[in-house]
């Protein structure tokens, strides 16, 4: 038999990494099984695999071309002001070159049973190893992974990490709505992206007293896990810059050649 804290660890990675586990990249991180690099068509499948009770919808970019899928899980069950209430978030987003660069998935907890902060934060050390950077507060928690192109550690990685309130950077390829849906799930995003890649996972988890309790143990009512791709993420971002300078020259030898009849 397994002792009481090993089986609570198994049971949270299972849930962490989805209700049917599917297969990621070796040697990848990845979240409920879908890993960066992917194709888009790979990760729908994944996401269906992981549970078929997700509604899944693609996200598109300002051209139409679709660059990413939304998918939700909501208890029918129990109903908000908006509608059904909403149990799971996934989001993956794909860049210029159609490779998923930014996974990220949000879970709500029922509010006086959630789950025990240390719990949650002993599961995501053992499917993430050691956070290179955690910060504790007293309602939410942010812990941070992150890697250079090579694999190693980054020491400082406070340039790239977005408090809450700080507006991260949206490549074109996310779309017109994909930051502001992972805004709207507490999902965090890279403040800024260093030019030599690696990759970046950010956890985020809302605590709470059952009942405004303040004797009561703090309980998780909500977390999520995002991923990024910075290499990939930078290079789009850099070729925005490109187009729109190419843009904005074509645009004034245009007007330069628009001579008045004089």
């Amino acid at each position: 038999m397994y002792p009481v804290r090993v089986l609570t660890l198994l049971i949270l990675c299972f849930m962490l990494a989805g209700h049917v586990v599917p297969l990621a990249a070796e040697g990848q991180p990845d979240i409920v099984g879908l890993s960066l690099g992917i194709t888009l068509s790979e990760a729908e499948q994944k996401i269906k695999a992981a549970d078929p009770a997700f509604e899944i919808k693609a996200l598109k970019d300002k051209s139409g071309t679709v660059c990413g899928y939304e998918a939700c899980r909501t208890d029918k069950k129990s109903m908000t002001m908006t509608g059904p209430r909403l149990e799971e978030q996934i989001i993956v987003l794909a860049g210029k070159n159609g490779l998923v660069n930014t996974v990220a998935r949000s879970q709500q907890q029922p509010a006086d049973s959630g789950l025990l902060p240390e719990t949650l934060d002993a599961a995501l050390r053992e499917k993430y190893g050691e956070p290179s950077l955690q910060r504790v507060q007293k309602w939410d928690r942010i812990m941070a992974w992150a890697h250079d192109s090579n694999g190693n550690p980054i020491k400082d990685i406070s340039p790239y990490l977005a408090r809450p309130s700080d507006k991260p950077q949206q490549p074109s390829s996310w779309g017109s709505v994909a930051l502001s849906r992972l805004t709207e799930a507490h999902m965090l995003a890279p403040k800024k992206l260093p030019q030599d890649g690696g990759t970046l996972i950010l956890a985020r988890f809302g605590l709470k007293s059952p009942g405004g309790s303040p004797d009561a143990t703090m309980r998780v009512t909500a977390f999520s896990v995002s991923m990024f791709d910075m290499a990939a993420l930078y290079a789009d971002t850099v070729a925005d810059k490109e187009d729109q300078t190419r843009r904005q020259r074509e645009q004034y030898e245009k007007d330069k050649a628009n001579k008045p009849t004089l």
